[in-house]
């Protein structure tokens, strides 16, 4: 007899939920969540309990009203009572197929202008529930990456972090007051710090997947690779930016609304990324070419995320005094500069990164922006145990001090972070010389209002909902993998 559908009870509320200050333990959480769905079957099937009907989103209800003419935001509660009932990976696959909900620009940065506690707990109250979902989305979508680099130990280090936060956000006490919001924050505080090794932990699963499948095998896999790394960590950029403003916008920091900066100075954080660069490059090479910083406008401004663009210049500057040093180090006794051009249009911001480093060939050209393609050698290849610790320790390792280069995530990820604002990232080179790089920034408007059409074309007026079933990207139910005979 099929198993009747858990009862949805009308405005569930997840205050009802069992709170917990800390995320889970590393003994209680290895069985559960280190010990991967079976891959060769799709999502749907790997859901357990046959008959069973996962509890769906129930009642709609206004999570806050604004005094503006934006339109209300809606909250879609879930029903804890049924979920509470599951467990480990159970609870996991029904929080990722949850619909996660989009939102937009112009009310984050409202919400980050907002200096009173209603409204921070109403927003609290939507984190509570959406980041359960899109971080149980990014655990499973890790689960099922392809060609058998889920199986990878330090990608299952990954996908059992998000695991863990999922679950500990979901178990954790709702945000009703001042109080229960700043436990609530705190709790954002410490995922956020305990996931600085995604990034290398990723990169160290496909460095294993290449020297397990050698070279040729490598460029088969590479397309597919790069789409589903992409769309991970075009989520993940999302997931972060919500975590960061909520916890950025309690310090009410004056010029601010969060981490969106109101009057943000490309040209400063171009200088400040440039002695970065400069000093990492001295500390692995003995040796660094100045930076110079150009703005064609005097002092241009605009709304944007500082700590995005800080990331972006930096890699582009650690590839440029690198590939300058390599250069004339043993030629000359001068190294040339790197410039770095900045100039504010009237639809974007575009900053060129020009340099003399002997450029790079054309034959590597369609490469540049794939992950894990780099011409520095790879860091040392440590055991994933070594590296990150044992399945379950959420924290941050000895192995997250700055490289210069090697991992291959570099530029990559700069031009997805990029594109997460409808921005992009191109690269000119003239072998024999050197490489220009523009990084193109659209103008998030005044206030977030007015946006340009390439950002409400953007990935950051989406939502991260998973659905390889319904989507081209990547779906697992098509795609075979002849060198491990396993359907994906």
């Amino acid at each position: 007899m099929q198993a009747s559908r858990p009862c949805l009870a009308r405005g569930a509320a997840m205050a009802n939920m069992r709170p917990s200050r800390s995320l889970p333990s590393s003994s209680s959480m290895h069985s559960a969540f280190y010990s991967m769905p079976p891959t060769s079957c799709s999502m749907r099937s790997c859901l357990p309990r046959t008959g069973f009907t996962y509890p769906r989103v129930v009642q709609s209800r206004t999570l806050f009203h604004l005094n503006t003419q934006q339109a209300d935001w809606e909250m879609k509660d879930l029903d804890m009572q049924a979920l509470e009932k599951l467990k480990g990976w159970d609870l996991l696959w029904a929080l990722s197929e949850q619909n996660a909900t989009p939102v937009a620009l112009s009310d984050l940065y409202r919400i980050g202008c907002d200096t009173s506690s209603r409204t921070r707990i109403k927003f609290g109250q939507f984190l509570h529930r959406e980041l359960a979902i899109r971080l149980a989305q990014r655990a499973v979508e890790l689960s099922r990456l392809p060609h058998g680099l889920s199986n990878k130990p330090s990608v299952k280090n990954v996908s059992g972090w998000y695991a863990e936060a999922s679950c500990a956000i979901a178990a954790s006490k709702r945000p009703v007051d001042d109080a229960s919001e700043d436990e609530f924050t705190k709790l954002l505080k410490r995922i956020l710090r305990d996931h600085t090794a995604v990034v290398r932990g990723l990169a160290l699963g496909c460095i294993e997947l290449k020297q397990e499948v050698g070279p040729e095998r490598w460029m088969q896999l590479q397309a597919d690779i790069d789409r589903v790394l992409t769309s991970f960590y075009t989520s993940r950029i999302g997931v972060r930016f919500l975590m960061e403003h909520h916890i950025t916008s309690k310090q009410h920091v004056e010029g601010y609304s969060g981490i969106l900066a109101k009057a943000c100075r490309p040209d400063d954080i171009a200088r400040n990324a440039a002695m970065d660069a400069m000093d990492l490059c001295y500390s692995f090479t003995g040796a660094s070419p100045k930076v110079n910083v150009v703005c064609k406008n005097p002092h241009p401004m605009i709304t944007y995320v500082p700590s995005h663009i800080h990331y972006m210049l930096t890699e582009l500057l650690k590839n440029s005094v690198r590939a300058v040093v390599d250069t004339h180090k043993q030629t000359s006794q001068k190294l040339p500069e790197v410039t770095v051009v900045v100039a504010k249009g009237e639809e974007d911001i575009t900053i060129r990164v020009s340099d003399e480093g002997g450029g790079i060939p054309r034959s590597q050209m369609t490469t540049m922006f794939c992950f894990l393609h780099t011409t520095a050698e790879h860091p040392e290849t440590q055991s994933s145990e070594r590296m990150f610790g044992n399945p379950g320790q959420m924290r941050a390792t000895s192995q997250n001090t700055p490289v210069l280069a090697g991992w291959g995530v570099g530029l990559p990820l700069s031009r997805t972070y990029a594109r997460y604002f409808g921005g992009d990232l191109d690269i000119k080179s003239m072998e024999g010389y050197g490489t220009d790089a523009y990084l193109h920034l659209n103008v998030l408007g005044d206030g977030c209002e007015n946006l340009p059409k390439k950002v409400l074309d953007s990935p950051s007026m989406r939502d991260s909902s998973w659905r390889p079933w319904e989507a081209n990207m990547y779906d697992p139910l098509r795609t075979h993998d002849a060198y491990t005979r396993r359907v994906y």
